[in-house]
């Protein structure tokens, strides 16, 4: 058995890990066998004999083995030379379609980047599933705060307030916050440089630490080290920077760039309406804390008074986003459209490729001529285009982070996420690029290498060049992408005639000359009801005697949205949401909003008698008179129709905005009242203004307000929609262009000797330039008339986004025509001159 042992060991260094046991473990057995059966001197012979095959066995295997590997490697290294060669020999063609792929990864890493920021990552905070938040209507009180916290429903309770935020040193418009002590430890936030905020920070009940966050300290102070200890005005009031916080810590709204501490015994004036914000304990359902909080309102007289006694004030989740469901719809609707854009791209290139292997048949045809088989063509082809995709991938990453640095503030100002190129934007811009390289590869690469050897070369001495099989998949390429382009085109000439018509929609009433003032405190300067109605009549008074007034009115509401004012109109069976405006007499000569029947108010009139717009009066009684008519809102007294005013309207794409609306008197208990002012030339400044109304009572607070920015409100997101698409459709249009100019221009080099041909025969260089401008034409026909369903199919899909245009509007539709009409001959025309100047005597020369 020594023998055996030798023989083992042997065998356990040389024979590979995967089959050592199973081969010595037969070995051994068919060792004992031949020694029982030939003896022990024929055993030990056998078994050296075979240990000796196997090790040779195995030695020839892994020789073979690592020279097949070598050999890979080798023939790999060769086709990557051959692929850069042949890059570098046509340069032009390969920065084209780069710079194509760059565009369309770019694009789309960066609508990515937007769609997951607003509605896909969750808030950048620990447990952010858990957080919750609620408005307060009155001021933050410490009694809030510990009854919040010993309800046993919360692991932390905390409050803040937005402030303005553009003092100096802050060049530019961001917004401040008023803080709890302990909220940034709640949210999970830890500094850069310096330190966050200390219980001693609040222990006196003022503080003057203040927390900046890196990009304040980057745009306005220069990251200066010294800024620690600073002190700076910022939010009203001057205090001392302690602590830089990351700049993507956006809290509690996107734009906050610096944050003081608040506490409850002395909340700050400068502040907005807080907000209360806790962290739920595991396993709480967000209903029982909402009911828990709702009584503790109650219990603190923490509601309004027209608060429904039977409902809770909503917890509600702290999301990433402030994100409306218009917004939503608009999101997805420009993701789509990148979509398109990306595909057209990619289309594009793909021709592109399929166009320059064409030209390069005869080159192919000698490779295989001279033994390259088809499949080493095409895995040369592949490396070739994969380093084109890799080189736009990576020139799309780039742009990807040059155009996340212009996102429209509509978006940026509804995500507390940062819109960046992170982990998952790079992942996805991978994907992109791995997916644009195949998509615009995979038919060139395939149809490009079918090149018969005797019949390439034999082929480029003949009329024609190019089989039938490759003019047909470049057509068709080229055809996909002009309808592709003509659906963008569309969808995009109605977003952009929608916003023009939201623009100079009719209002229905006249802004033009009028000053808005908004007073506050009238609750807190008269206390009764009866004191009340006498300060409005007093302000009234005061109002008109302003030497500068020419005329002016006085309202709770100001259009386009009434607020609070509104209400479900009943009446039998039914139910119609409205605004509601409480007005003074002189708002619809103001406002010049016509009286079409009856009157507007006056002293003699009863309680419940309302002036209602057109609308509304046509919805409660189609065709009828609606004078002395009554209906109620939910369960208040009737109201009695006293007059029927012209519509004003809120030109918007939201159908639930724009509501039918009535007039009623003003109420005798009021917090705030605005004054709409027509004056004699140029109205008081504001500060004259606040003056004059505290001069009625110091508690009276008076400020100029813009009701015209509520419209321009509702403009923002069809502008933004309509800007991006239009940006899209000229990427599409563009790119159309530059495939069909490309595919036109080899076409007409293909064609050189035909050309020449019909020359020699009598053709006229008009017949020339009018074959390739017909070819153009032809190409963007086809693809018209396969753009036409996808046409109809993007104006439908953008139904909910369309203002006084419809899926079939024929203005539209002549638009895109003509567009299209226009890039074809624009695209033609430089081939057709090269077809007017072949020279047949010089094609003969070469020939």
């Amino acid at each position: 058995m020594t023998l055996w042992r030798i023989v083992a060991r042997r065998l356990q260094r040389r024979l590979p890990p995967a089959h050592r046991d199973s081969t010595i473990g037969d070995l051994a057995e068919d060792y004992r066998r031949r020694r029982t059966t030939r003896g022990r001197l024929a055993a030990n012979w056998w078994l050296l004999r075979e240990a000796h095959s196997l090790v040779s066995a195995y030695r020839t295997a892994t020789t073979d083995r690592r020279a097949s590997a070598i050999a890979t490697r080798v023939m790999l290294a060769s086709d990557f030379r051959h692929a850069l060669r042949r890059l570098q020999a046509r340069p032009a063609p390969a920065l084209v379609s780069a710079a194509l792929l760059a565009v369309g990864v770019g694009l789309s890493t960066t609508m990515f980047s937007v769609v997951d920021a607003l509605l896909l990552r969750p808030a950048p905070f620990e447990n952010a599933d858990r957080l919750v938040s609620q408005g307060q209507w009155r001021p933050l009180t410490t009694a809030v705060l510990s009854a919040w916290s010993e309800t046993n429903l919360f692991e932390d309770v905390e409050a803040a307030a937005i402030t303005p935020l553009q003092d100096e040193p802050v060049t530019h418009a961001v917004s401040g916050a008023w803080v709890t002590v302990g909220m940034l430890d709640m949210l999970g936030v830890r500094p850069i440089y310096g330190r966050t905020f200390l219980p001693s920070d609040a222990a006196s009940g003022t503080s003057d630490a203040i927390l900046i966050s890196e990009t304040l300290w980057r745009s306005s102070f220069g990251r200066d080290p010294a800024v620690l200890g600073s002190r700076v005005k910022i939010g009203g009031s001057s205090g001392v920077i302690v602590g830089v916080v990351p700049g993507t810590f956006r809290f509690p709204a996107p734009t906050t760039a610096a944050w003081r501490v608040m506490t409850p015994a002395s909340p700050p004036a400068s502040a907005m309406a807080p907000r209360l914000y806790a962290r739920l304990k595991p396993g709480v359902p967000v209903l029982t804390a909402e009911a828990r909080v709702g009584a503790i309102a109650r219990e603190l007289d923490r509601l309004p008074r027209s608060y429904a006694p039977d409902s809770n004030p909503p917890l509600t989740s702290l999301d990433t986003s402030a994100v409306a469901q218009t917004t939503r719809r608009g999101l997805w609707l420009l993701f789509g459209g990148v979509g398109l854009v990306f595909v057209v791209l990619c289309t594009n290139v793909s021709s592109l490729a399929l166009a320059g292997f064409s030209t390069r048949r005869r080159e192919l045809g000698v490779c295989s001529a001279l033994g390259a088989g088809r499949g080493r063509l095409m895995r040369e082809a592949a490396i070739e285009h994969g380093l084109v995709g890799v080189a736009g991938a990576v020139a799309g990453l780039v742009l990807a982070h040059n155009l996340t640095g212009a996102i429209p503030q509509l978006f940026v100002g509804k995500t507390l996420n940062p819109i960046d190129i992170d982990v998952r934007a790079l992942l996805a811009a991978s994907m992109l690029g791995l997916g644009a390289t195949v998509i615009s590869g995979m038919v060139p690469v395939w149809f490009g290498t079918r090149a018969d050897a005797l019949e390439s070369i034999r082929a480029t001495r003949q009329v024609g060049t190019e089989t039938r099989t490759v003019r047909t998949a470049s057509r068709a390429l080229i055809v996909a992408q002009i309808a592709l382009a003509c659906s963008l085109l569309i969808g995009s000439t109605l977003l952009v005639r929608s916003f023009v018509n939201l623009v100079y929609a009719d209002r229905g009433l006249d802004f033009a000359g009028i000053t808005h003032v908004r007073v506050t405190g009238l609750r807190t300067a008269f206390s009764s009801v009866e004191a009340n109605g006498l300060g409005v009549r007093s302000i009234g008074e005061s109002v008109g005697a302003w030497p500068e007034t020419a005329s002016f009115a006085m309202s709770q509401e100001i259009p386009p949205v009434s607020g609070g004012g509104g209400g479900t109109v009943t009446m039998g069976t039914l139910a119609i949401d409205s605004d509601g405006y409480r007005v003074s007499p002189t708002f619809f000569d103001v406002y010049r909003i016509p009286i079409l029947r009856g009157r507007t108010f006056s002293a003699d009139d009863a309680e419940g008698d309302v002036v209602i717009g057109e609308r509304l009066a046509k919805l409660l009684w189609p065709g009828e008179d609606p004078l002395g008519r009554t209906f109620r809102i939910g369960n208040t007294p009737l109201r009695r129709v006293i007059g029927l005013a012209g519509e004003i309207t809120l030109p918007t794409t939201e159908a639930t905005v724009d509501l039918p609306e009535f007039y009623e008197p003003i109420h005798r208990d009021v917090g705030t009242i605005n004054i709409s002012l027509r004056c004699r030339g140029s109205c008081p400044d504001p500060a004259t203004i606040d003056e004059r109304i505290r001069a009625i009572h110091t508690a009276l607070i008076a400020k100029l307000h813009m009701p015209e920015n509520d419209y321009l409100v509702e403009l923002r997101l069809p502008r933004a929609v309509a800007e991006v698409a239009a940006v899209f459709a000229a990427v599409a249009v563009l790119t159309v262009a530059c495939g069909l100019f490309s595919v036109l221009t080899a076409a007409v080099g293909r064609r050189r000797r035909e050309f020449g041909i019909r020359t020699a025969l009598g053709a006229s260089p008009g017949d020339m330039f009018r074959i390739v401008i017909r070819d153009g034409f032809a190409l963007i026909g086809a693809g018209v008339v396969g753009g036409l369903l996808g046409g109809w199919l993007t104006a439908r899909a953008l139904a909910s986004f369309q203002y006084g245009v419809s899926a079939v509007d024929p203005v539209t539709w002549t638009t895109v025509v003509t567009i299209l009409a226009v890039t074809a001959l624009v695209s033609a025309w430089r081939p057709a001159l090269q077809a007017m100047r072949v020279d047949p005597v010089k094609l003969l020369k070469e020939e």
